[in-house]
């Protein structure tokens, strides 16, 4: 009897992922406000009971979209403090060679909707609760970090918590660089984005290192290509199509 109930749980728990991928995609690309409940349901292929099953309202939707890409967040970095055997430079460093992965060249190709969507004007609360979901969930474990390299006299801030903040929202400020390269209305404008993105992007790390009193170029929030390759990326969606329809 309880092998039957566990399987029925797993069908369930199965079920709920479902409905909450479809919801993501929907929300994603029409907007948290614009993508209704009926949405979700038709694309989940899901009745009204088979929804409120699963869940009281949108917002739980919502808040279960978060919960899950904040669960996945702390599961990828929590290495950095559960690895054995690291000094506390190796444990920075592997923080952020885990954060430059999931933003590699490999991984921008499926980032890229995701970066778009977000930056939708329907979806600015959405970006917000978001940035804010995953500063709180990976706070404490950079704070973690940083506590070690002060113990071992390579950092020089007084405290890890205030310290991990700052630099997490310093390592956030590329956003705004993002969005004038997204809304780009012709080349032109989309390469300087992408000049001012590749500047930010070096003065993040260079803050950084000086808040840390470390060397200037030891910290890299995103792998050294992730500028070109987004820029390239957006270049090929928004004009080359354009170009080439053009020419014929």
């Amino acid at each position: 009897m309880e092998k039957k109930t566990s399987r029925t749980n797993m069908k369930a728990e199965d079920r709920r992922n479902q409905i909450l991928d479809c919801a993501q995609s929907l929300i994603f690309q029409k907007g948290y406000d614009n993508a209704t409940i009926t949405d979700i349901m038709n694309a989940a292929g899901v009745s009204k009971g088979g929804f409120y099953h699963h869940f009281a309202s949108k917002e739980e939707v919502l808040v279960s979209i978060l919960e899950r890409m904040v669960f996945d967040a702390q599961a990828a970095l929590l290495p950095a403090i559960e690895t054995e055997n690291l000094s506390a430079l190796q444990r920075y460093e592997l923080y952020f060679s885990i954060l430059r992965g999931q933003q590699s060249a490999d991984a921008l190709d499926s980032v890229i909707p995701v970066i778009v969507a977000l930056f939708h004007d329907a979806n600015a609360g959405l970006q917000l609760r978001l940035t804010n979901s995953l500063t709180e969930a990976v706070l404490p474990i950079f704070a973690r970090v940083l506590q070690c390299g002060i113990d071992d006299g390579i950092f020089k801030i007084d405290d890890a918590f205030t310290a991990a903040r700052l630099i997490i929202q310093i390592g956030n400020h590329h956003q705004v660089c993002l969005k004038p390269a997204l809304d780009a209305a012709n080349e032109e404008e989309l390469e300087l984005a992408g000049r001012r993105l590749v500047a930010c992007l070096r003065m993040q790390g260079l803050a950084t290192d000086r808040l840390l009193g470390i060397p200037d170029g030891s910290t890299a929030f995103r792998s050294a290509d992730f500028a070109d390759r987004f820029i390239s990326l957006l270049m090929a969606d928004k004009f080359l199509p354009l170009a080439a329809g053009e020419k014929q």
